[in-house]
């Protein structure tokens, strides 16, 4: 736990930092002429510079990004004060500085580097102040389609009593590919449209960078679901030892009985998983290579677990998929570690 906070708190001063380095180059920019036709510095920058901060954002803190902090009454007062006190700081600056800064890059610095501040530090004292209301509209409507809730644990399904028969050997559960196609042609379906719109907006540097990066996540979707579709065999294995999962269907393809700590089932709008939370994530997530760590960090961030079975891609229900899994994983505890 304290190695966790302290990655959260070091991820937090890497956004701080970063939002006030973009600020910091935005009013440099400034000095050196921009938006002129001279300027090295672009409208194209700007935009790539935004979308850059804004993916660093959403991949360090998640759809947590856009919802401040629960807020007492009085601490929204005071936000609010402060955010119309540093609006009208920067417009009062503003006002002076017109007439009395000089000519020059430090003038051009000095008339709009403590107003862009200012201006910056009032929307931060408005997103904290309407904290409550994102958290309840924005962030919660949109985590009511992608963020996953949780539906059942390994505990309710033994209080119901829904333990399966025929424990004994394995159970194997196939790929529904209907389903991966039908969601495959979603993705292409969008992917096209998508490029279709950009290539519509006109050459620009931005555009071109747009269509690069939407080209790369398309193709790389294309390609993973095309992976999991078309294999054979059996997709997600139970047996005495432990679970036994795809490649493509998670991050790792063993979890023995003995490192699994808790199992659960979350679903979001449009997908179901079996959350498998381990004993030892941390260890799990620093022996694999450089891209799974990113992917499973992704993964317990959205999930709480850093190995998520998607059951919407099996042929068989969710409910009776977690049921035996938390069956077989009473019944057959045993060592080993997960691979």
């Amino acid at each position: 736990m304290a190695g966790k906070d302290r990655r959260s708190r070091r991820a937090t001063r890497v956004l701080y930092g970063a939002w006030i380095g973009a600020l910091v180059g935005v009013v440099v920019a400034f000095s050196e002429g921009w938006p002129g036709p001279d300027s090295k510095f672009t409208n194209d920058l700007l935009a790539l510079l935004f979308l850059a901060l804004c993916f660093l954002t959403f991949s360090l803190r998640g759809l947590d990004a856009l919802a401040a902090a629960p807020r007492r009454p009085r601490q929204r007062v005071l936000d609010v004060v402060a955010m119309v006190a540093c609006w009208v700081a920067a417009v009062a600056w503003l006002a002076v500085a017109v007439r009395y800064t000089p000519q020059g890059r430090l003038g051009i610095a000095l008339l709009v580097g403590p107003p862009l501040i200012g201006f910056a530090a009032g929307f931060f004292y408005l997103w904290r102040a309407v904290g409550g209301l994102t958290g309840d509209y924005l962030t919660g409507g949109i985590s009511r389609l992608l963020e996953p809730r949780l539906v059942s644990t390994d505990g309710d399904a033994a209080a119901r009593g829904a333990t399966p028969t025929g424990l004994a050997g394995r159970r194997e559960y196939a790929l529904d590919r209907r389903s991966i196609v039908a969601r495959l042609a979603a993705v292409v379906a969008i992917g096209c449209g998508g490029l279709w719109w950009l290539r519509g907006q006109g050459p620009s540097l931005t555009g071109e960078v747009m269509q690069a990066l939407f080209a790369l996540m398309f193709v790389s979707s294309i390609a993973t679901m095309a992976r999991i579709a078309f294999r054979w065999g059996p997709a997600l294995v139970l047996d005495e030892a432990g679970i036994s999962i795809a490649a493509g269907l998670a991050s790792v393809r063993r979890v023995p009985w003995v490192d699994v700590k808790s199992l659960s089932l979350k679903a979001d709008a449009f997908n179901s998983g079996l959350v498998i939370d381990v004993v030892a994530p941390e260890r799990l997530i620093a022996d694999a290579s450089a891209f799974r760590r990113w992917q499973m960090n992704a993964t317990r961030r959205r999930y709480g677990s850093p190995i998520v079975v998607p059951a919407s891609f099996l042929k068989c229900d969710a409910g009776e998929l977690l049921a035996a899994a938390s069956a077989y994983r009473a019944r057959f505890g045993g060592g080993g570690s997960a691979a």
